[in-house]
């Protein structure tokens, strides 16, 4: 029996620590690597552990005609995330492992979308929070499909987003299940229970169509497009909270498509964007919402066309703002 996981690359938490200041660690000292079987790594996992995934697979953003090259997503933003400092604020952090990236290449896309779906199924229903790093947005429907029927609570999905991907799932099978679909996908997918309420946050005009907004509005999907928030900062959570209804009494599901963010912030995308919206609203949002998150996804970095790891870097600090809101 062979993993479905390949390991992440151990040269990444070759962190060197200093020997007149050996206190001074770095995320890479924190996180478990695993090695194994998944049905191995399912037995170790205890409740409230968090696990680091990756999805190295952009052919869906391929299929929607987007720049290639997310692929090579995860261990790119791993390198920067594990170079970071745990907060000085955090004595304890969760236990942290790292499963490695997704087997995906040697399936079909939709295939290879089922499988994720039941390894995520697994973790959740061990009790464990996901980080998951993508690849392309198309990844976003494995990781969320089934959060409402995993979940205690009512569960959310918020959509940090300059679309909606809202759209039609293609009858050409070589084009199915690509980076636009996902939220029309998780709700349209078949299901004993109650679909998840989704929320698009940082929308723009010109990347949605009116089909695609009257759909979503049709299946009560809430909109919040990037004109509406307020540019005075301390007008602009408050707003976001109301229009949003945040609670702490929900599950949620956190999906953060890097071209939410304007171009000069983070050119390392597969759509980029000249306008977006403000980091700072999004980490808010993260030590906001905190342990009520049970599943944190960036999908959408592209190193091929990043400067200086820009976008790699914001990925990055995004991780690390919910694992430090994970900490005590």
């Amino acid at each position: 029996m062979t993993s479905m996981f390949t390991p992440s690359n151990k040269d990444l938490y070759n962190v060197v620590k200093r020997d007149e200041d050996p206190q001074d660690q770095r995320l890479a000292h924190h996180v478990t690597r695993f090695e194994g079987l998944f049905e191995i790594f399912i037995e170790k996992l205890q409740e409230n552990d968090v696990v680091i995934l990756g999805y190295p697979d952009d052919r869906g953003v391929e299929r929607n005609g987007g720049r290639t090259g997310a692929f090579a997503a995860p261990d790119q933003i791993r390198k920067y995330l594990l170079r970071l400092t745990p907060s000085y604020q955090s004595k304890t952090l969760p236990k942290i492992w790292d499963l490695g990236n997704l087997k995906t290449w040697s399936q079909d896309l939709l295939v290879a979308h089922e499988e994720a779906r039941e390894c995520i199924k697994k973790i959740r229903r061990r009790g464990a929070r996901i980080v998951s790093l993508g690849g392309g947005h198309d990844w976003a429907y494995p990781d969320f499909v089934d959060i409402a029927e995993d979940s205690k609570n009512a569960a959310r999905i918020i959509n940090i987003d300059a679309h909606l991907d809202v759209r039609p799932n293609p009858k050409d099978e070589a084009r199915e299940g690509h980076s636009g679909t996902p939220f029309r996908r998780i709700l349209e997918a078949p299901r004993k229970g109650k679909a998840p309420e989704i929320m698009a946050v940082g929308l723009q005009e010109s990347c949605n169509a009116r089909t695609h907004v009257e759909w979503a509005h049709s299946r009560k999907i809430t909109t919040l497009f990037l004109d509406e928030v307020p540019e005075n900062l301390e007008r602009r959570w408050p707003f976001v909270v109301d229009r949003l209804q945040i609670s702490d009494e929900a599950t949620y599901g956190l999906s953060i498509d890097l071209d939410a963010f304007p171009q000069f912030i983070s050119p390392g995308v597969s759509a980029p964007q000249v306008l977006g919206l403000d980091p700072r609203l999004v980490y808010k949002m993260i030590q906001t919402l905190g342990t009520s998150v049970r599943h944190l996804g960036i999908y959408e970095y592209n190193p091929n066309y990043d400067v200086d790891g820009r976008s790699a870097r914001l990925a990055a600090h995004l991780v690390y703002h919910y694992l430090m809101t994970l900490s005590s």
